[in-house]
């Protein structure tokens, strides 16, 4: 079984992080061809889908139906609660109806509908500092989904049911920007040029594709299940974007408004290029990267919702908690703390806590440590009646847990 916790490296193997990281990221695809059809046992399956098609309540964007040269399909299964006797049952029908009619269903945001899932972008999220979500796609034997394209992120395929080929070409922009994508015109199939990589993906197998690298995929003899994994990469116009926001906050002159007329009246294009000049030495002499950096980590963080695990139970044994409870942080959970004055600010996944100056120290503890520990280690001025308020506090939000029981001998 896939062991979600190893990240890039369990999805990867038996190619290493640092070989993907130093040869394809960004560069070129990689395929992987494990002839190993249980690899991703546990991460998602066919049965799975049918469980969401079945029982959750899923309505479009988030799911839908494709077929090439065919109009888009949406799908609702959203239940009215004041009308039972309105069942989905011709709406899950209708779903399943057009999948035998050669459309490809699509579950956007599986991440949201599935814990390994989840936990599998906590977890490379975490490692990556760049935001992940998951797609799914189940096609029929003999049909395409999608004209070809290219995506404006990375995206790692995971086939788990079924084969799939793939036709991959090399991009006309090196890694481009979002409009680039939107504005992409599908060539006819017999205008292709030579492509670059043609692959069948079965189980087990993944495919790696940069930004940009245009591609086409369609099932043949077999059905097919795959999990498209998508890395919204935070580019280093991000970065650069994040650290003109902070300094703007401090410098009233980057916040005034351009001249009135300044798109009609060509002669102010001087004054323009003179003010703007002025602006960038004024940022380059404010710019603070550590800041910049630190606003990019609580925009991922905020993104990233914790991972329900046994929340039920550890409020139900929060009156039983003491110092020497065994507590852990939850699968790929992480924590950034940052000082104000007189107060600082704990950020982790989906939460922001801004809490007295004195538990710093405590806090910085709990962001930095792996594995178990008791209250009895938490450093810091806190006296232990305010220890125990601490951790309750984040066991409530979802911080840490109760290591699971030991088994009597």
């Amino acid at each position: 079984m896939l062991d979600i916790s190893k990240g890039l490296g369990a999805i990867l193997s038996p190619v290493s992080r640092e070989l993907f990281l130093k040869e394809h990221w960004e560069e070129k695809p990689l395929l992987i061809q494990r002839r190993a059809r249980s690899f991703y046992d546990g991460l998602f399956s066919t049965q799975d889908l049918d469980q969401l098609i079945s029982y959750s309540e899923m309505g479009y964007p988030m799911l839908r139906a494709v077929q090439k040269g065919k109009p888009e399909q949406s799908l609702n299964f959203v239940r009215d609660p004041f009308s039972p006797e309105k069942p989905l049952t011709a709406q899950i029908k209708a779903a399943y109806k057009l999948y035998a009619d050669g459309y490809t269903i699509v579950v956007n945001g599986l991440e949201w509908r599935s814990q390994p899932v989840r936990q599998l972008c906590r977890y490379l999220e975490a490692e990556l500092s760049h935001p992940v979500g998951v797609n799914a796609y189940a096609t029929p034997r003999g049909s395409q989904g999608f004209s070809v394209h290219f995506d404006d992120h990375d995206v790692i395929i995971l086939q788990i049911d079924g084969t799939k080929h793939w036709e991959i070409y090399p991009p006309d922009t090196l890694l481009p920007l979002e409009e680039k994508a939107s504005e992409f015109k599908p060539t006819a199939d017999a205008q292709l040029p030579k492509p670059h990589l043609t692959a069948a993906l079965e189980p087990g197998d993944l495919l790696y594709l940069p930004r940009g690298w245009t591609h086409a995929a369609r099932s043949s003899e077999a059905s097919s299940l795959h999990l498209t994994v998508g890395i919204f990469v935070y580019r280093w116009a991000d970065f650069i974007q994040q650290a003109l926001h902070d300094v703007s906050v401090q410098d009233v002159r980057f916040r005034r408004a351009l001249p009135p007329g300044f798109l009609n009246d060509g002669t102010q294009s001087d004054s323009l290029r003179a003010n703007l000049e002025q602006l960038m030495g004024a940022l380059h002499k404010q710019v603070d990267a550590s800041g910049a950096r630190n606003g990019m980590a609580r925009h991922l963080l905020k993104r990233s919702e914790p991972t329900p695990e046994g929340r039920l139970g550890e409020l139900n044994a929060l009156p039983d908690l003491n110092l020497d409870t065994e507590l852990v942080k939850p699968a790929a959970m992480r924590c950034t703390v940052f000082a104000d004055g007189g107060s600082c600010t704990f950020h982790f996944n989906g939460t922001d806590l801004r809490l007295p100056a004195k538990t710093a120290e405590a806090l910085k503890f709990l962001s930095e440590h792996d594995g178990a520990f008791t209250g009895r280690q938490v450093p810091g001025p806190l006296r232990e009646s305010e220890v125990l308020v601490l951790l309750r506090r984040m066991i409530k939000e979802g911080l840490l847990r109760r290591t699971a029981p030991k088994a009597a001998s």
